[in-house]
């Protein structure tokens, strides 16, 4: 009887489905189709009819390529392999063509891989969430002791007390169950976040009041004004995590005293915390109520068991009533509450993406056109010491997968003049990847580029090039943990953006793109996960670095340079979209930068040019 509740605890604590088969959402659903075969493609559409209609290009979708395709919920797919032109058979021991199937969930983003042997993993949102090997963000699950400890005490309880018991022995593990589900869900407990918060006082209290800051010396600084905060207005405050206040009760202008039975004015204390959406109420007699996003969970969860466990606990009443089925009908109680709470907070979340990117590109050209944009004000001051010269680093960006930094007086002048001399008379077009596994020539990026080897044999004399790199490796260690060598990267490229004029109607300029793989997936082996870009020459008009779906503008200043990271050194897992940037057009001057772009799992035995555009090596290339 208690393995049902076995399964479905351990199930729902360490890898939980939250699926609504109820939820009311659009048909219509983009996904995106990942060939890890080693080999090409196609791709079918399974008609109704059973009819195999082709979805992918006559050439298939070669082996490292994603193919992008607009479905509805339900629909089926068949993936197949395509034989070799030359020995027109399939890479199987037997020559035959194998093939995989999929089906379109109700779920968002929706990615199917397609790996070796045509096995099929299809991830989604709801999946991501539930299984161990994909991490995301919001929140982490408690260790696995706390976790086996929890179930054991939950099992103790079904097995030593009757069902009559249930009420009282079963409720705090439940509702620790469900706290631990819809909490973390809701918090970025690991991201790096600024110490201020902007809280809001609601003057509940009947009376009017003032409010204090309690200085780090105990005084009370007064904070509210000469007539302190009416009855059932709101007082708007920015202040910082750890800051402590008073609010403190207003004597009537008539009597001088206070509204309690002596007279005496009341105090109520609330210090700011950690969490987003601060909300005080300072309520009748002077109780302050401090609300915050975390606690608006707990609220929920608590709700939510109250619903469940009154249910359960009626029907564990019943003369005939089967404690292992009581459980399993809460089980499913708190599973269908708690996957509709995800659902919700996951659409939301894909909901403000997809405004904020569209906001983004809309403000693209704004944000380049306006001239007097300053670089975006800094999260944080840092100090980087190396080899005893101190840089300033302001953080303008940094979450788990992706971090924009700006370094001051990175580059010398010296440095940059050795580039130069070595980029001139092997300048050519600055080429974009083809999708194909190859490059070409694009009208989304227009400059000219020289690839400059870095003489790293002659670090030690102090060549300025070497010294240079060396400085890039090591800032890019320092701030990621990623331990990259020099070994098998790609070589430093001198790029040079060239004005023409108000008048130009393709002016040189990059637009919106990304230096690595930007859709939130696993690392491909030997691909890039960090940029170095760094300023010689600055244009009198033009040329700032825009990172548009993180809010970032950077204007060029000689001597310095933009760090950004793309890969979160933990998981592997690489950014989705916020450090997708652009270069703005020059108008007037030169832009001159030097940009080094990095990889992560190349050597010297197999150096970056040992993979195509695609991320695939050319060794394993079908023909």
């Amino acid at each position: 009887n208690l393995l049902p509740s076995i399964v479905w605890l351990s199930s729902l604590l360490l890898s939980p489905s939250f699926r609504s088969s109820t939820a009311s959402r659009t048909e219509e659903r983009t996904i995106l189709i990942h060939n890890e075969s080693g080999h090409r493609i196609h791709t079918f559409w399974i008609s109704d009819s059973n009819e195999l209609l082709q979805q992918s290009g006559d050439q298939g979708t070669q082996n490292g390529a994603t193919f992008s395709l607009n479905s509805f919920v339900g629909h089926s797919f068949e993936v197949r392999e395509i034989a070799s032109s030359r020995t027109k058979e399939c890479r199987g021991g037997d020559g035959v063509c194998r093939t995989g199937y999929f089906t379109v969930n109700k779920n968002d983003d929706q990615n199917i891989f397609i790996r070796k042997g045509m096995v099929v993993e299809h991830v989604d949102n709801l999946s991501n969430q539930s299984s161990g090997h994909k991490k995301k963000t919001h929140g982490k699950f408690s260790d696995s002791s706390r976790i086996k400890n929890k179930i054991a005490s939950l099992l103790t309880i079904v097995t030593n007390h009757t069902p009559a018991a249930m009420k009282s022995n079963l409720l705090p593990s439940i509702v620790w169950l469900s706290s631990l589900l819809l909490i973390p869900s809701f918090r970025l407990s690991t991201a790096s976040v600024p110490e201020e918060r902007f809280i809001h006082i609601n003057n509940d209290s009947g009376h009017r009041i003032h409010i204090f800051w309690i200085s780090t010396s105990n005084e009370a600084v007064p904070i509210s004004n000469g007539q302190g905060i009416q009855n059932g207005a709101t007082f708007p405050l920015n202040s910082f995590v750890g800051h402590s206040f008073e609010a403190r009760e207003i004597a009537s202008p008539h009597t001088k005293e206070c509204h309690s039975d002596d007279g005496v004015c009341r105090s109520g204390y609330f210090t700011v915390n950690q969490n987003d959406d601060q909300n005080i109420f300072i309520r009748k007699g002077m109780v302050v109520d401090h609300v915050d996003n975390l606690s608006r969970a707990a609220q929920s969860a608590t709700e939510l068991m109250t619903l469940c466990e009154s249910q359960a606990v009626e029907k564990a009443r019943y003369p005939n009533a089967n404690a292992s089925q009581v459980i399993v009908d809460l089980k499913e109680c708190v599973e269908m509450s708690v996957s509709k709470n995800i659902r919700k907070a996951t659409e939301d979340i894909a909901f403000q993406a997809n405004v904020r990117e569209g906001m983004s590109a809309l403000l693209e050209n704004y944000t380049c056109a306006d001239e007097t944009l300053p670089t975006s004000e800094f999260l944080e001051t840092r100090q980087w010491d190396w080899k005893g010269e101190i840089r300033e680093v302001g953080v303008l960006h940094e979450r788990d997968a992706s971090i924009i930094h700006l370094v001051k007086n990175f580059v010398s002048e010296e440095e940059c003049n050795a580039m130069q001399l070595t980029a001139e008379g092997r300048l050519h077009h600055a080429t974009t990847a083809d999708g194909e596994g190859g490059s070409k020539l694009s009208d989304s990026r227009k400059a000219m580029q020289a690839g400059i080897k870095v003489p790293w044999e002659k670090e030690a004399e102090g060549d300025p090039i070497a010294t240079m790199s060396r400085r890039v490796y090591d800032y890019t260690n320092y701030a990621t943990g990623f331990g990259l060598s020099e070994h098998g990267q790609e070589e430093l490229m001198s790029i040079q953006y060239f004005g023409r004029g108000e008048d130009e109607e393709a002016p040189d300029r990059y637009t919106p793109h990304c230096d690595g793989d930007c859709k939130g997936l696993p690392h491909k082996e030997g691909q890039r996960v960090a940029t170095m870009v760094m300023y010689c020459t600055v244009p009198e008009k033009g040329g700032a670095t825009n990172f548009m779906n993180s809010g970032v503008h950077v204007v060029p200043e000689k001597g310095n340079a933009i760090f950004f990271s793309y890969m979160n050194p933990k998981t592997h897992i690489m950014d989705k979209g916020f450090t997708q940037h652009s270069g703005c057009p020059v108008i007037h001057g030169i832009k001159r930068i030097v940009t080094q772009w990095m990889r992560y799992g190349v050597t010297r035995e197999v150096p970056w040019n040992a993979y195509n555009t695609l991320g695939i090596k050319y060794s394993e290339q079908e023909d």
